[in-house]
C-alpha cells in the first residue's frame, strides 16, 4: 500500500453507508451474562462478525479493524483478522506499526498487540525487502523494556 489511509479508523457512523451491502450479525450472548456494550462497540463488532463471516480483505475492512482495535487493543481476533488482510491485499508496514505503537503506547503487558507486531515483522524478515524497518523496531521495542 502506498497511503496510510488503511490505518485510519472508519467512524461508527460511516459503518451504514461504506458497508451498505453488508448485514451486520449482532453477537449472541449466553444465557446467564449479557454483557452490555457501548451502543457504538456494539455496532462496530456487529460489522466485524459479518466480514470476518464473509473473509472479506480489502480496505474497507482493515479500516474496520482499525475503529475496532481502538475500542479494544487487546482483540486478538481482530488483530489476527487484520493480519490476513494485510497480508492479502499488501501492506505499509511502516504505517501499520505506527498504528500499533500509537494504540499500544508503551503497554508492555498487551499481548496481542504484541504478537501482532511480532507476527507481521518475521514475515517481512523473511522477505528480506525491510531491513530497515526491522532495526527500528528492535529500538522501539529496546526503548520500551528499559
Amino acid at each position: 500500500m502506498s497511503n496510510n489511509k488503511s490505518c485510519d479508523a472508519l467512524t461508527v457512523e460511516e459503518l451504514p453507508l461504506i458497508f451498505s451491502d453488508t448485514t451486520p450479525i449482532p453477537q449472541i450472548d449466553g444465557p446467564v451474562c449479557r454483557i452490555d456494550y457501548k451502543p457504538d462497540f456494539r455496532t462496530a463488532h456487529d460489522y466485524m462478525r459479518a466480514v470476518f463471516q464473509s473473509q472479506e480483505k480489502s480496505e474497507r475492512t482493515l479500516r474496520l479493524t482499525a475503529l475496532c482495535l481502538q475500542q479494544n487493543p487487546a482483540n486478538y481476533t481482530v488483530w489476527h483478522y487484520r493480519r490476513m488482510i494485510l497480508f492479502e491485499i499488501g501492506m505499509d508496514l511502516e504505517a501499520d506499526l505506527a498504528f500499533a505503537e500509537q494504540l499500544g503506547g508503551a503497554n508492555p503487558k498487551n499481548y496481542q498487540l504484541w504478537y501482532h507486531r511480532r507476527a507481521v515483522l518475521e514475515r517481512e524478515v523473511l522477505s528480506d525487502v525491510h531491513h530497515n524497518i526491522v532495526k527500528k523496531e528492535l529500538q522501539y521495542v529496546g526503548s520500551i523494556l528499559q
